[in-house]
């Protein structure tokens, strides 16, 4: 006897877990003895016609019978009873035709639920001899539907037999609950020989009861149960164990219902996933896209088509249709001890994750157009997602800046999902999203991967709909090259400077508008000859683009700060190593993160690091209040002729930190290297503890930042408003 031929793939919707009080039960089960020749009929058995059943609590009608071998075998069954009561065993004879079936017939499944199938199969060919599949039909008379896989698939030996086993074969819930249910197993496309023969033995029909509390039916439990790690794609697998852990403890309704939500979302195994688009090289013609996938899934694509709100018809000709490159990511950590571990259920911190980073630039985009794209491959593609190009001309443009969403816990990351879902439904057709860094809380060697998938899947509708703009923070470093390899940015700083980045993808340009953006690490500031490097490539971008009226540097950590860093010996060195270049190239606005403190500096002469005079206009006067209004200062008009305008909105976290004071100021200017420091601070100067983002609208003769913040009721109010002209 020769190994059988393959069935079936892989699991359609599993089998289920024990609960407390779900019974499962076995429905049918009967196995094979031994082989027999010449058409003998099992012991007991006189005729080949089905007969009634007369035990079984949940099926009574169902029939019971023989199965014969096709061409001239046989063997002996032996009917097994189930150790839990409410079983019905049954089976059916064969059919005459070139199309064999096995059946189980007159099942009735009106007190169960979740039914299940495995059976095994065997041939004498040492070829593929004949295709399979199930079937059902809920009436005697009703049509036959097929079973729909993927079905899990075994190798196994019975009896010194190698046969092929197909496990949990799930039924439609549509055969739940029904009166009539016949089930058959139907082989096609048989040789002619007499000699070859074929079985399918050792069947197993198994149901859950329903629980009589329909409200509180914990049979998805063991559905949930039976998945299995390897048949999905990570994030998936740990989104089902924190709602399984959780239904399982304390199964109520919402529970459950939690639970059945995360499951009929769950990507498979070969699905991509922290999906996003960035602007790398020129935004009106290019978009570079990255997404991950299961260590060992290749073969992936970026497809796109015109339009906004692409249909799947689309995609079958699609307008551009780009390769990915691809980078396999092995040992990365995924879950740290600083991760919370209710959230993460039955992962244990220091778990390592192997992965598939895939990216594809793609170039010959339209400016100013709406496309629809998709990432993946066939079988395994991304849901719909937008983008839209630049304009090619100098008109207005707005987007969204957030910084420090820096998140280590499912409620930080609520916090991170409500800012960014605020800033998008609330300003008017963006561009873009600038994250001026730190993405992420765990960083170096204790960086967690799990940390940017909940930055990636948790915000996905933003990602969704906007290319990121990304600079690198603190907490973005790490030994696994998380931020690179997740955020396809420009990567060609390190082709040509003296001085390269410990992480590629960490400095670039692009304009838009009438606006030059030149994205800054500022990571490697310890670097010997990395700060003269990164002046020469800025010299050069804005060299390049001598007819854009604004420059705007995005960094993470800024070079004057509101917070403690303001005496670190990092922001003194960028401070003297970058003012001058900041001089020569006349950069007009430097937008930074890492304070997490609301803070407007400036503008502030390149030379003195004192404020430019009669540079700051109708600045507002207000109550002065510990943290929350330092100053008693807003709004205002900031003019940067003559003088960069530092800015940082706080943190879209909860993570704050405070304000320094004026006392505080003064008592270190000796450290800090700026006689009256407290004098920069021509704006707003502020800790209110809330999470915040700030709408930018660029134009030619204005840059308007309007920054909101979200209080603890979850409303959105605008913090402050400022403009900066020259």
């Amino acid at each position: 006897m020769k190994k059988t031929i393959a069935v079936f793939l892989g699991l359609f919707f599993c089998a289920f877990l024990f609960a407390q009080d779900s019974i499962r039960v076995s429905l049918a089960e009967w196995t094979f003895d031994k082989w027999y020749g010449g058409g003998i009929l099992p012991p007991g058995q006189t005729t080949d016609k089905p007969i009634q059943a007369d035990r079984g609590t949940l099926a009574k009608t169902a029939k019971i019978g023989t199965e014969q071998m096709f061409f001239g075998g046989s063997a002996s069954r032996s009917w097994k009873v189930p150790t839990t009561g409410g079983y019905v065993q049954c089976s059916t004879g064969w059919s005459g035709s070139e199309e064999r079936y096995y059946m189980i017939s007159g099942l009735n499944s009106i007190d169960a639920s979740s039914l299940s199938i495995t059976s095994s199969h065997s041939t004498s060919q040492t070829v593929d001899a004949y295709s399979f599949k199930v079937q059902y039909r809920l009436s005697s008379t009703g049509p036959w539907k097929d079973v729909f896989g993927p079905f899990s698939v075994n190798d196994v030996t019975e009896s010194g037999i190698s046969r092929r086993q197909v496990n949990n074969v799930r039924l439609p819930n549509e055969c739940n609950n029904i009166q009539y249910l016949d089930i058959r197993w139907v082989c096609t496309a048989f040789p002619t020989s007499p000699t070859t023969q074929f079985r399918i033995d050792n069947i197993y029909l198994t149901a859950s009861k329903r629980n009589p509390n329909p409200t509180i039916d914990k049979t998805l439990l063991i559905e949930a149960q039976a998945l299995h790690e390897n048949d999905w794609a990570i994030p998936s697998w740990t989104l089902l164990l924190s709602a399984r852990k959780k239904a399982t403890e304390t199964p109520t309704a919402t529970n459950l219902k939690a639970l059945s939500i995360v499951m009929k979302s769950m990507l498979s195994k070969e699905e991509p996933y922290c999906i996003n688009c960035s602007f790398n090289g020129d935004p009106t013609t290019n978009m570079g896209f990255a997404w991950y996938t299961n260590s060992g899934t290749n073969g992936g694509q970026v497809q796109i088509v015109a339009g906004k709100n692409a249909k799947l018809s689309d995609f079958e000709s699609p307008l551009m249709t780009n390769v990915a490159t691809t980078t396999n990511l092995s040992n990365v950590n995924y879950l740290v001890p600083a991760n919370d571990p209710t959230f993460t259920a039955d992962l244990s911190a220091n778990i390592k994750r192997n992965y598939t980073s895939n990216k594809v630039l793609v170039s010959g985009l339209k400016p100013n157009t709406n496309y629809s794209y998709r990432v993946g491959k066939q079988g395994a593609w991304s849901s719909v997602r937008t983008f839209h190009t630049a304009k090619n001309t100098k008109e207005d443009f707005s987007f969204i800046y957030i910084t420090d969403t820096q998140a280590n816990s499912a409620d930080n990351f609520d916090v991170s999902t409500q800012i960014l879902e605020k800033a998008y439904s609330k300003t008017s057709n963006p561009l873009f999203v600038l994250a001026t860094g730190d993405l992420v809380e765990s960083q170096g060697s204790m960086n967690s991967e799990w940390e940017y998938e909940q930055f990636f899947e948790r915000i996905e509708n933003v990602w969704s709909k906007l290319p990121i703009v990304s600079t690198i923070g603190n907490h973005d470093a790490s030994s696994s090259n998380n931020f690179f390899n997740h955020i396809n940015n420009d990567d060609s700083y390190n082709q040509s400077a003296a001085v390269k980045t410990t992480m590629s993808g960490t400095v670039y340009s692009f304009v838009v508008g009438d606006a030059l953006f030149m994205v800054v690490n500022h990571e490697d500031v310890s670097k010997p000859g990395y700060l003269t490097s990164l002046g020469e490539w800025l010299t050069k971008q804005v060299n390049a683009n001598v007819n854009v009226r604004w420059r705007i540097v995005c960094v993470h950590t800024g070079l004057f700060s509101g917070g403690s860093h303001q005496k670190d010996m990092s922001s003194i060195a960028l401070r003297d190593a970058m003012l001058p270049y900041y001089q020569k190239l006349k950069i007009d606005l430097l937008i930074h993160g890492h304070d997490h403190v609301y803070s407007t500096i400036g503008p502030v002469d390149y030379q003195s690091k004192t404020l430019v005079p009669n540079s700051v206009h109708n600045v507002n006067s207000l109550p002065i209040v510990e943290q929350a209004n330092m100053n008693g200062k807003s709004g205002g008009t900031f003019d940067v002729s003559n003088g960069t305008f530092y800015f940082s909105n706080n943190s879209a976290s909860r993570k704050k930190y405070a304000p320094s004071t004026k006392t505080k100021m003064d008592e270190n200017s000796a450290k800090i290297g700026i006689p009256d420091y407290w004098s920069l601070f021509t704006g707003r100067f502020s800790q209110t503890g809330e999470p915040t983002y700030s709408n930018i609208r660029v134009t030619t003769n204005a840059i308007y930042i309007s920054t909101f913040a979200i209080n603890n009721s979850g409303k959105t109010y605008l913090f402050d408003k400022i403009k900066v002209i020259k």
